[in-house]
């Protein structure tokens, strides 16, 4: 399977976030993930993060707001225009595990898609897009989802055929324990 390229969206346009000591592990200097997912709360539902032009396509909040450990998240996006994306709604499961900022979320997709980095039941295979294998801490939740928009943008993968519009991943087979069936509106953001 390709690895998928560097399309990111960072802080800057076109570039990856970068931050002081960034790199893997834990560093003294750093916010604790706490904080780190408090920021990304606030951003997600203030609607964007201010810094990048994708903003508007792109949104993120917490699953549940009794989610004391900032743990589940979801996420949305609107498809690209003229890609088979376009007019569609995907929604996404987005799971901040202990060591995250310093370790990669797992992201599901709920709606069906057909890309080479997601597998059939929905998850983004870490290990075929760049940005996730060589995890920085700077990443955030809003970075990845500007990924994955960027990526469907991509001349590579804007033309590849999707299943029809409104299914999602059966997730009660899905061995992710606390997946819920059917597709998810974040609360906070754009889509309440």
């Amino acid at each position: 399977m390709a690895s998928a390229s560097g399309h990111g969206q960072g802080r800057e346009k076109g570039h990856a976030p970068s931050c002081q000591g960034s790199g893997q592990g834990t560093h003294s200097n750093q916010p604790p993930r706490h904080f780190v997912l408090l920021d990304e709360l606030e951003n997600g539902e203030k609607g964007h993060d201010g810094k990048s032009a994708d903003s508007q396509f792109v949104s993120w909040g917490l699953d549940s707001s009794d989610d004391g450990s900032l743990t589940r998240w979801n996420g949305t996006i609107i498809g690209p225009h003229k890609t088979v994306f376009d007019g569609r709604i995907y929604l996404l499961r987005i799971d901040c595990g202990p060591k995250y900022p310093d370790e990669p979320p797992t992201v599901h997709f709920t709606t069906k898609i057909n890309l080479p980095f997601v597998d059939e039941n929905g998850l983004v295979i870490k290990s075929s897009v760049k940005e996730l294998k060589n995890w920085s801490r700077c990443y955030s939740i809003h970075f990845i989802l500007s990924l994955l928009y960027k990526l469907m943008q991509s001349k590579d993968y804007c033309k590849v055929p999707q299943p029809p519009e409104g299914q999602v991943y059966d997730l009660d087979n899905n061995k992710k324990k606390g997946l819920q069936k059917g597709g998810m509106l974040h609360k906070g953001g754009m889509f309440q």
